[in-house]
């Protein structure tokens, strides 16, 4: 029988690189107030969607969210031009963290369901006595 592996994923911190076009500008010195527009002329095609970040300004973030303790990053590209970064710790769960897990769940489940039942308890309650059932 398969058996289930568990994890801790937890969040370290978080950074947001916004309108990072602005830095590309700086770096090769366009400016719309002196300029009209600007052309690249791209060599190669990557698989990125995105849009270019100098790569010491992303390490310098990356090794300060590792020296927090965080093991891996996520990176999204949003809707604007930027990134949002999560630097997350990875750790394997203990067999007591894995038991603790188990219970908080289970008792999760069973709170879940003792509300549910007090909920439909009440409904046929009211129907019972001819009251329309309040929907929450």
């Amino acid at each position: 029988m398969p058996k289930k592996v568990y994890y801790k994923n937890k969040l370290i911190g978080s950074h947001e690189f916004p309108e990072i076009d602005f830095d590309l500008h700086e770096c090769i010195g366009f400016s719309w107030e002196t300029h009209d527009d600007y052309e690249e002329l791209k060599d190669g095609v990557g698989y990125a969607d995105a849009y270019p970040i100098e790569i010491d300004r992303m390490i310098k973030k990356l090794v300060e969210l590792n020296s927090k303790g965080a093991t891996h990053v996520e990176i999204e590209y949003p809707d604007h031009i930027g990134y949002l970064i999560d630097g997350r710790k990875i750790s394997m769960m203990s067999k007591e963290d894995m038991q603790e897990y188990k219970k908080e769940k289970e008792a999760a489940l069973e709170e879940y369901v003792e509300k549910r039942k007090e909920k439909l308890r009440k409904e046929l309650e009211d129907l019972e006595n001819g009251r329309k059932p309040k929907r929450t």
